[in-house]
This record gives C-alpha cells, sequence and structure tokens, in this order.
C-alpha cells in the first residue's frame, strides 16, 4: 500500500481555500455582484464579542465610521430583497424581507446601530407594499391579497428623543428652554405621531408613537390596480 503526504503548506492553502470566498473581498464588493450568501459571510465575522476587533470600516465625507454587525445585515438583507423584486422573484423577495424582523436593534450610551427601529419597520412596509404591487402588475391579485391579510392591522412604532435645556440642572429659565424645544419637536411631528407629554425637567427622554395602518395600505393598492 502506498501513503501519500501532502506539504503542509499546501494542506493549509487548500483548507484557507475552503473557508473564504473567491469571488468578491468585501460585503460591498459581494452586494454588487449579487453574491448575497458571501456578503453574509463576511458579516458573520462581526459578533457582540468582536466589534472592536472587526469593525468594517468606511470613510463617509472624510470621516471614518464604523459598521455594526446589524447594520451590515440591514443593508445586505434589504439589497437582496430588492434584486429579488426586480426580477419578479416574488417568493424569494418575501421570505428575504422577513429577515429583517430577526435584526436585533442594539443602543449603549450613543453608540451602536444607527439604524432606529421607525427606520427598520418602515423598510419592512415598504417592501411588501413592492411585492404586492408586483404581484398586481402580474394580475397576481390572490397572492397580493394573501401577503395584505398578513400584515396588522395597526401598528404603533415607538422611539424615543432626548429632548434637553443643555444644562443639569432644573431652574425655571432651564424647564422654560427645554419647554420650548418639546414644543417646537411637538410641532414638527407627523400626522400620524404623537409624544408623551412634557416632564417639567430640563432635559428628559420622551417617547414618541407612531402609528400606521399596514393593513388598509396594502389593501387600498390592490383596489387601485383595478
Amino acid at each position: 500500500m502506498k501513503y501519500y503526504f501532502l506539504p503542509i503548506f499546501s494542506i493549509l492553502f487548500l483548507f484557507s481555500c475552503k473557508n473564504s470566498s473567491s469571488d468578491c473581498d468585501n460585503i460591498d464588493d459581494c452586494l454588487s455582484k449579487y453574491k448575497f450568501e458571501e456578503a453574509r459571510n463576511y458579516a458573520s465575522e462581526l459578533t457582540d464579542e468582536n466589534y472592536d476587533k472587526k469593525w468594517y470600516n468606511y470613510i463617509v465625507g472624510g470621516v471614518e465610521e464604523r459598521k455594526t454587525k446589524n447594520e451590515e445585515l440591514y443593508k445586505i438583507i434589504s439589497t437582496e430583497t430588492d434584486y429579488w423584486i426586480s426580477q419578479n422573484e416574488l417568493e424569494k423577495a418575501e421570505n428575504t424581507c422577513n429577515e429583517l424582523k430577526n435584526i436585533q436593534l442594539s443602543f449603549n450610551y450613543g453608540s451602536g446601530d444607527r439604524i432606529g427601529q421607525e427606520e427598520l419597520e418602515h423598510k419592512i412596509s415598504e417592501f411588501n407594499f413592492k411585492i404586492i404591487r408586483k404581484y398586481c402588475e402580474m394580475k397576481q391579485y390572490d397572492k397580493a391579497k394573501a401577503i395584505a391579510i398578513k400584515l396588522p392591522e395597526q401598528k404603533i412604532i415607538e422611539t424615543s428623543e432626548r429632548i434637553s435645556s443643555g444644562f443639569s440642572g432644573n431652574d425655571p429659565e432651564d424647564i422654560l428652554i427645554c419647554r420650548n424645544k418639546y414644543n417646537s419637536t411637538k410641532k414638527g411631528l407627523k400626522s400620524n405621531q404623537r409624544i408623551e407629554p412634557f416632564k417639567e425637567t430640563s432635559g428628559d427622554d420622551y417617547k414618541i408613537s407612531t402609528y400606521e395602518y399596514p393593513r388598509n395600505q396594502a389593501l387600498k393598492i390592490i383596489n387601485d390596480c383595478f
């Protein structure tokens, strides 16, 4: 019986080739080539434990920004969903869009993901509406209605905003500054948004509730197709 031995560097080379993506160099490169699984492999290297070692760095306006795993997954899933919609692969688009619901957002002391909960919820609704419109264009109204019926009748998206006078005390002048900022914020809300009452302090976090009605919106899109 004959035995054959490969040099150790050959074994290491074969192993590295097997476990690395040879089709693209990073997440953005993979997405530009529609290599979604490869992009996910790069994103999988980012974990809660190794953020400090595994940041993806970008230069934006001369300033280096570091992307978290959730931000990268958000971008990958969104790009892939848009791609399947453009290819009329609507069942694949539905499945991919549903992955956005599994993204866990994290905000710690002002750092963490810059993707807000409101933006994420809007993106999910936006994709559902796009898929419904596509089904309507293809005259597959039953499939469009099947998605619409699954959507919630009402959705309340809760976010928070810090309103502060810039001072730590609760002097009447500081509270007045904060009240003016609060009133300005309240005035700038959309018709479907509500902010909790003023707390009579010089600085606090305020919950803002956004009320949406995805099912009715979806059904209106379908009705407009006829």
